[in-house]
C-alpha cells in the first residue's frame, strides 16, 4: 500500500492532511506557540539577557527546563546559579 491510507474518507483529504515537518527548520529566535519569556539575572539581582523562550536557555546555557521551571514556580532560589523572572 502507498503512503496513502485507506479510511473510511476519500484518499483525496488524507493525501492533503499528512503533512511532515521534516526538513523544515524554524529560525533560532522563533516564538511559537508555548514560549515561555524569561528575564535572566544575576545572584545580585543585575539584569543579564533576555530569553523570549526557556528552550533558547537550554540551548545557549545548558541548563535543564526543569530545573527552570522549579525555580521559576519558587521551588528552588536559583537555576543555573542564576536567578529568573518570568515575563508572561
Amino acid at each position: 500500500m502507498s503512503k496513502i491510507e485507506r479510511t473510511g474518507r476519500s484518499n483525496k483529504w488524507k493525501e492533503n492532511h499528512i503533512k511532515s515537518d521534516k526538513g523544515r527548520k524554524k529560525p533560532k529566535d522563533f516564538q511559537g506557540r508555548g514560549c515561555h519569556p524569561v528575564e535572566q539575572y544575576s545572584q545580585d539581582g543585575v539584569f543579564i539577557k533576555f530569553f523570549p523562550s526557556i528552550k533558547l536557555v537550554t540551548d545557549e546555557l545548558g541548563i535543564k527546563s526543569s530545573n527552570l521551571w522549579a525555580h521559576l514556580s519558587g521551588k528552588t532560589k536559583t537555576a543555573g546559579g542564576y536567578i529568573w523572572k518570568s515575563k508572561k
